[in-house]
């Protein structure tokens, strides 16, 4: 990281904005900004002053970053439009989808379910009651 702040001229003000769990998760990534001087403040949180760009953004969600306003500096622990590929969710929906390799999803990956939709529910509820 200390490269990319160099070769990218950024300034010694380096800020971070982490929202963390309630089990504190990211307590060691904060702990090593700290460590090195970094500053942390509130993303989500700067009313009535001037709201200060952090050169790092850790969130729990993709969808909590606006990649379409993030400057050249920043840094974020999220690939826009990638989440197909990063939660479980999307990868339970990307194996449903799976029939464009000619293959079914039960071959190459265990059983999987979004329980939010309908659909998925009642095929886990069908595969329960046969095993």
């Amino acid at each position: 990281m200390n490269k990319y702040i160099i070769s990218n001229n950024i300034d010694d003000n380096l800020t971070y904005s982490i929202e963390d769990t309630q089990q504190q998760c990211y307590r060691d990534i904060i702990s090593i900004l700290n460590n090195n001087h970094w500053k942390s403040i509130k993303l989500f949180n700067q009313i009535k002053q001037k709201p200060i760009i952090p050169t790092l953004i850790w969130t729990l969600n993709e969808k909590d970053i606006d990649f379409k306003t993030l400057k050249s500096f920043q840094l974020c622990n999220h690939f826009q439009g990638i989440s197909k590929l990063t939660t479980k969710r999307g990868y339970c929906e990307l194996l449903h989808e799976i029939q464009w390799i000619n293959k079914d999803s039960k071959e190459i990956s265990p059983r999987c379910y979004d329980l939010s939709n309908p659909c998925h529910r009642d095929e886990f509820e069908d595969d329960f009651r046969m095993n």
